[in-house]
């Protein structure tokens, strides 16, 4: 292993991978990403795709005296996302799915796929929940076959689509309600563990809400009705919610959880009594 002066004397000279380590050394050691980016525009300037895919990453994110650039991290995504790069291919979709471009992220996450990145393929899952206003390509049966594939996949146990998927069996909006099926599902992602719930990081926690309003409203039975075991495991799960405070969704968010949990205690407590 080169120490950070040989390293330096080899990317003087144009080595493109000592240029690539000396950019991973001042952004993993010295945490400096202006000059960790100076070393990977160096080695990405001679078609280095994973330095170009690293200041793809620091321009679509930024950091200390490093500003965001949308349209430099989509430049550099491009060139390693054209050389096959998965993860450029997934970032891509990424940054357009944030501006709303939907149909373009679907063309980059089908590209990821292609190569079995499974992040990919749940971030076009959610995609294809959309309403065809803003996606007209969307269609609700890919998303559940691609949740399905997900949740069979005893390799990753992709807890984010099992509780996706979850959700829509409760709700019964979008697909036929299955209440049984959204409750195996629960069960299989191991969401409560001895009463207590799991907030796994895969699990988004506005979809961690969803799942415990339909505890507490009942879409978790056929006849609609909660028992206290459900009141119990809704309520707890919207305290995870509101401990949390649903930091990147709007404000009024967390208020309209805070009622739904005084809502079920409340309606715990008439059951209780009667």
């Amino acid at each position: 292993m080169l120490n950070k002066e040989e390293l330096e004397k080899l990317a003087e000279k144009g080595n493109v991978e000592a240029q690539y380590d000396l950019g991973e050394y001042y952004a993993d050691v010295e945490k400096n990403i202006p000059e960790a980016c100076r070393w990977y525009e160096k080695a990405a300037m001679q078609d280095h795709v994973e330095s170009q895919f690293s200041l793809g990453y620091f321009y679509q994110f930024g950091d200390a005296g490093f500003p965001a650039d949308k349209g430099k991290a989509r430049q550099w995504y491009v060139k390693a996302a054209d050389k096959g790069h998965t993860r450029s291919q997934r970032r891509l979709g990424d940054l357009c799915r944030t501006e709303d471009k939907f149909s373009e992220a679907a063309k980059w996450y089908n590209k990821a796929i292609v190569q079995k990145d499974k992040i990919a393929m749940y971030q076009l899952a959610m995609l294809h929940e959309l309403s065809k206003v803003h996606f007209p390509e969307s269609d609700i049966n890919k998303a559940v076959e691609l949740y399905k594939e997900l949740s069979a996949d005893s390799k990753i146990n992709h807890k984010g689509a099992m509780v996706r998927l979850a959700h829509l069996y409760f709700d019964g909006q979008k697909i036929p309600r299955d209440p049984k099926r959204g409750k195996e599902l629960i069960g299989k992602c191991s969401l409560f563990i001895d009463n207590k719930v799991q907030h796994y990081p895969e699990i988004d926690i506005y979809d961690l809400w969803l799942i415990g309003a339909a505890y507490c409203h009942g879409l978790t039975n056929e006849n609609d009705e909660p028992s206290i075991d459900d009141l119990n495991k809704g309520i707890n799960i919207l305290d995870v919610v509101i401990a949390d405070g649903l930091q990147f969704y709007p404000p009024d968010r967390i208020e309209l959880v805070k009622k739904a949990r005084d809502l079920a205690i409340r309606r715990r407590m008439n059951i209780t009594d009667n």
